[in-house]
């Protein structure tokens, strides 16, 4: 740096995009964590008795769920994804606990729709970046769809979010057949198998 330049402002740095979407995922967390504190209840809700409970942990808990036991439909949905996560918050936690399960939705939740913005910024310019946040704060944030929060059996929906996304992007944007554009069709693949 030149003596008779300024130094870089905080304005421009890199760190307004990184303390704006640490913000912004702070305060969603905070209200999602309000929303399960205040209304979430520990007892599983309806289709976790029998895709978890019944389908799931009974028969991982006994040595008998098998490998393809884990693509095997529910209702009309492959929930494969869904299903790794709930044994491994089994298998970290030592118990099912649904309320876990919540909190670890509200920050699959945040996350993509924090890598769904970091990627529109991208194209549209980081100029924007201030308006998609509150917007999607403000959207996401009141709690009309308190049902996919207060269910620990909602990971599905943010799961097919975040896989398509990421399989879109590298899927358009990088070299057809280069190592990206396979994890693209590899985040395509798992988003298929998350709902």
């Amino acid at each position: 740096m030149k003596a008779n330049q300024p130094p870089q402002s905080i304005a421009n740095s890199c760190w307004v995009p990184f303390l704006a979407f640490s913000a912004f995922a702070t305060m969603l967390f905070g209200i999602k964590l309000w929303l399960i504190g205040t209304y979430g209840n520990a007892t599983p809700f309806w289709d976790q008795w029998d895709a978890e409970a019944e389908n799931l942990y009974k028969p991982f808990l006994e040595g008998t769920l098998g490998w393809t036991d884990l693509f095997v439909p529910h209702n009309e949905h492959r929930i494969f994804t869904t299903r790794l996560l709930a044994l491994a918050l089994l298998t970290i936690n030592g118990i099912w606990n649904p309320l876990l399960q919540m909190v670890v939705n509200a920050v699959l939740h945040i996350v993509a729709l924090g890598f769904g913005i970091a990627l529109l910024t991208r194209v549209i310019g980081r100029n924007h970046l201030p308006a998609l946040l509150v917007f999607s704060l403000v959207l996401f944030g009141v709690p009309y769809a308190w049902e996919n929060t207060l269910s620990g059996f909602q990971s599905q929906f943010y799961f097919v979010l975040l896989f398509s996304i990421a399989g879109l992007w590298l899927t358009v944007t990088q070299h057809p057949l280069s190592a990206r554009w396979w994890g693209g069709v590899v985040c395509a693949m798992l988003a298929f198998l998350s709902f």
